[in-house]
């Protein structure tokens, strides 16, 4: 309908005007732009500006658009007009496209996930052709199944899931993995979008330059660059030109990352290359130590559903984490995975699974199940999936479609749990069949803490095509995948023999028996280690491998969703009380129709807000918490004559992260004792306001008058105040 003429199926001339003008708007748009910005922000010149402008991803998507609406305009083929006008809408939507941040963590959508495991349509039917994939070839045509053709297929009992996709799409290219060196496969340029591009990773102890702070989803990480000794050698004007750059993952994940992207990638999709490394030093050059962990801290705060992680606990400990020499102030991370970052690679924008290309590409929709096997519980519907253009040594410009951060994968919620990590990925127990029975659907034994269109758009046919390529693996692929986790102690043993059992129960649930055989499974593996004993982790710290501690699922899943409840609740407590402004007990008639109007002024708040320009990791929020005591009364009938006085006490100090500023003890009653202060009862680092207002006026109260009811109060009054600020932030307080 973007495209075409809904009467005649071609593409329509007026609506591909119509793109072609909206798109050369966006590149001028961006070109002028991002252009005044560089001059402006960057100092550059106004020639060098427009380069700069014009190199930019946004502006060489653009480009690539235009180009294909080109090829679309003259293109006579009816399956490639739909090709290229679907590759079209999705370049221009990772040009728009911007996700929701999870700054603030969305606890009940992620406990509705946990608690309602995701389920398939068991079977095929007829009736449901048109939901399934709109990309299966024909191989007598060559062209695509229509849902009518699909429906007629089911009916004469063709297994849908035996029609295969294009064999090369932005998303994979095919694959048979029969031999397949699958390390070699991985970092050798195997996945399409890597093609030809071999990785280059330093290894363990390998010294990075910073270039930057990489914060973006639920973790920052950090942008780097390294030169071989040979790249170091040249002039440092050159050195730019022979730098690789990667981007440096902490925490949880790096040993997950390298070992889902290589299972992936040895499927046929695209993936993103990465390694496990130990004693990463990263040269901070003039970007100063006490930033860095200003910007970690303040970054990571902002994700509620993770406990926070100081930068220094994953630095190796002491003088060795953190130190300076002859280059300048350096750090030195205990562990984590290195992303390879090819410059001629052009990274878009996101992609959407629920919307164009991937809601209809057989390719796409099986990775769900791709997902459910390796239990990756971040799967995102956009956030994860990134666009991303090449060009060749043609100069032809290519699409490539990619999910990335598989890596929160192999546990439950929770990545690299391999205790929790279960033996089968489907349901088995009575009862789940039962009830899978009755709804008609295959219960599947994986959470996903997001929402995703996977989720209800994956169909039988889709799980059981997946199904059969990762049946293809062998287990000398899935050991050579795990190894690159480089797990301690017999923790990558566990997983080969989880994966492998998982797969075995594809085999059988998806009665795919007749063509492939079961492997081999131990699921009473004992390690000679001590680490693994009866198929069950009994050691979960290697202090001296890792910082992930594989054990503590349950603590450290819940613990998280408790805090996020208990701040609810606290919250609303507070609001609670904040929401009262004054107590009115109502007019009292003294004499004839005079009346007295008393009122208690009587105000409680406590506001924890984000602040705007933090020094350090203690100030990362700011507390305000103000008392309003008063009294105001007056003396008529509708018109009331008054007078009143108001003590307001306010005082504002930081606090390191948001639950502290919620459980931060009430420094309320301190206020109304200035000698408190004196005693140190109050917080460090405060600016306090104290407030005396008296007031003299006159008031209508509608109230109490029939004729006005509906009407607002209408008041006038000559206020006084006298007001003192107190200045704490630094040692020696400012009065004014």
């Amino acid at each position: 309908a973007l495209f075409f003429d809904p009467e005649t199926g071609a593409p329509d001339p007026a609506k591909l005007a119509t793109w072609r003008e909206t798109l050369e708007r966006k590149l001028r748009f961006a070109l002028v732009h991002v252009a005044r910005y560089e001059e402006l922000d960057g100092g550059r010149s106004a020639k060098s500006a427009r380069k700069r402008a014009a190199s930019r991803d946004t502006a060489v998507a653009l480009r690539h658009a235009r180009a294909l609406l080109d090829a679309l305009a003259r293109e006579p083929d009816r399956p490639r007009q739909y090709a290229l006008a679907a590759e079209l809408y999705m370049v221009d939507y990772a040009t728009r496209s911007y996700a929701e941040s999870l700054g603030s963590i969305e606890i009940p959508i992620h406990l509705w996930n946990i608690a309602f495991d995701w389920s398939l349509p068991t079977g095929q039917r007829a009736r449901e052709a048109a939901s399934e994939a709109g990309n299966l070839v024909d191989p007598a045509t060559g062209r695509f199944y229509t849902p009518e053709g699909l429906a007629r297929l089911v009916r004469e009992g063709v297994d849908l899931s035996t029609l295969d996709p294009p064999a090369e799409s932005p998303f994979w290219r095919a694959l048979d993995p029969a031999g397949l060196d699958i390390v070699d496969h991985y970092l050798g340029g195997g996945p399409p979008v890597l093609h030809g591009e071999r990785a280059v990773f330093p290894g363990d102890g390998a010294t990075f330059d910073f270039d930057g702070m990489h914060l973006t989803q639920s973790k920052p990480k950090i942008d780097v660059t390294w030169k071989d000794a040979a790249c170091r050698a040249r002039p440092a004007k050159e050195q730019g030109d022979c730098a690789r750059d990667y981007k440096l993952k902490f925490g949880m994940e790096t040993h997950a990352d390298p070992v889902a992207n290589a299972l992936l990638a040895g499927l046929g999709y695209n993936a993103d290359l990465a390694e496990h490394l130990r004693h990463v030093r990263v040269d901070l050059g003039d970007f100063p130590f006490e930033e860095l962990d200003k910007e970690w801290t303040a970054y990571f705060d902002l994700q509620r559903l993770h406990t926070f992680i100081p930068l220094r606990s994953v630095l190796l400990p002491g003088a060795a984490g953190h130190g300076r020499d002859e280059r300048g102030e350096y750090v030195v991370f205990q562990a984590a995975v290195a992303e390879y970052k090819p410059k001629d690679i052009d990274r878009i924008g996101m992609w959407p699974f629920s919307e164009g290309m991937a809601s209809t590409a057989r390719e796409a929709r099986g990775l769900g199940l791709f997902n459910v096997w390796i239990a990756n519980a971040d799967m995102k519907d956009e956030e994860n999936n990134k666009l991303s253009l090449r060009t060749d040594e043609s100069g032809a410009t290519h699409t490539y479609l990619t999910q990335q951060d598989i890596g929160h994968a192999f546990g439950i919620v929770l990545p690299e749990r391999p205790e929790v990590f279960p033996w089968e990925a489907i349901e088995s127990s009575w009862w789940s069949r039962l009830f899978g029975f009755v709804r008609g659907r295959t219960e599947l034994n994986y959470m996903n803490l997001q929402q995703a269109g996977l989720e209800w758009m994956t169909t039988w046919a889709d799980a059981k095509w997946m199904a059969r390529r990762i049946a293809r693996l062998s287990r000398a692929q899935i050991e050579a995948a795990v190894a690159l986790g480089r797990y301690p102690g017999g923790i990558g043993d566990l997983y080969v023999e989880k994966l492998v059992s998982r797969r075995n129960q594809f085999v059988r649930v998806f009665g795919l028996e007749d063509e492939f055989p079961m492997l081999p499974v131990d699921r009473h593996l004992t390690t000679g280690d001590g680490s693994v004993v009866d198929g069950h982790v009994v050691q979960g710290r290697f202090p001296d491998e890792t910082p992930n501690d594989y054990l503590h699922h349950h603590r450290d899943v819940f613990v998280p969703v408790f805090q996020y409840l208990g701040d609810a609740a606290k919250r609303a407590l507070q609001a609670g009380v904040a929401a009262v402004d004054e107590i009115d007990p109502g007019t009292f008639e003294i004499r004839d129709e005079w009346r007295i109007a008393p009122e208690l002024v009587l105000k409680v708040a406590r506001r924890v807000m984000a602040n705007p320009a933090p020094e350090g990791r203690f100030d990362q929020y700011l507390v305000q918490d103000t008392l309003r005591l008063g009294f105001r009364a007056g003396a008529g009938h509708t018109g009331f004559a008054e007078g009143g006085f108001e003590r307001t006490v306010s005082i504002a100090f930081p606090v390191p992260s948001r639950r502290e500023g919620i459980d931060a003890p009430p420094c309320l009653l301190p206020l109304l004792v200035w000698r408190d202060a004196a005693r140190g009862a109050l917080p460090e680092h405060y600016v306090l306001v104290r407030e005396h207002a008296w007031r003299v006026g006159a008031r209508v109260r509608s109230a109490d008058d029939i004729e006005l009811t509906g009407g607002g109060d209408a008041a006038h009054a000559w206020v006084a105040r006298e007001r003192t600020v107190v200045d704490a932030r630094d040692a020696a307080p400012i009065v004014y």
